[in-house]
């Protein structure tokens, strides 16, 4: 899904991996329960950004090989963004949420070359975790947001990239919300103007 924004190119670009709702509901499931794509994507391209969301082909799943292939999938994506002639490839910001923030977790451990990475409530504790143990492939600065009363294993996952930045002297800011649990980021709206201020600084918009 690409959203591109009403200025001449070449444009600054959000590169985001979708939730796990996206996986289990599909695009117009997940808009029924406010999680909407769409919306998302064109909030991205009138602050100004190409939006290019990565609708994942491999469904919902689970294991080893699953992983691997959504990892590939992550990483075969941002990489055709930054070849696109109507996009800056030193403006570049990959991000996502739940599922989505685990694949921009271990696609910025691979050592691409981005500008800005954040991370919205990241899921797959385990893999996540393991995906933590490479932090030092990461250049870019981080963004990562959770709410408080989000599930256990997400906050856990945030507090261990907390960790891990700070052993790793790499870059992170952490936002909490008090409130709104895992759902509070299927609406951009509740989180945009901390993401914007991070995505404006680091994209020099």
């Amino acid at each position: 899904m690409v959203c591109k924004p009403d200025i001449a190119p070449p444009y600054p670009a959000v590169v985001y991996n979708h939730g796990h709702l996206i996986d289990s509901a599909g695009l117009e499931g997940a808009a029924r329960k406010g999680y909407d794509l769409r919306e998302l994507c064109d909030a991205l391209a009138q602050e100004g950004y190409l939006a290019f969301i990565l609708l994942r082909q491999h469904g919902d799943g689970k294991g080893k090989k699953y992983i691997r292939k959504i990892i590939q999938e992550a990483r075969q994506g941002l990489a055709a963004v930054k070849v696109r002639p109507d996009v800056d490839p030193e403006r570049i910001a990959l991000g996502g949420f739940s599922r989505g923030g685990f694949l921009t977790l271990t696609t910025a451990t691979q050592g691409v070359d981005v500008a800005a990475a954040f991370m919205l409530a990241p899921g797959m504790t385990k893999p996540f975790h393991k995906a933590l143990s490479r932090i030092d492939g990461i250049k870019a600065p981080m963004l990562a947001m959770i709410a408080k009363d989000d599930e256990s294993d997400f906050l856990k996952n945030v507090s261990s990239l907390e960790g891990a930045a700070n052993n790793s002297g790499k870059e992170l800011k952490v936002h909490y919300y008090p409130s709104g649990g895992h759902d509070l980021f299927y609406d951009h709206t509740k989180y945009w103007p901390e993401l914007i201020g991070f995505l404006n600084l680091h994209l020099d918009k």
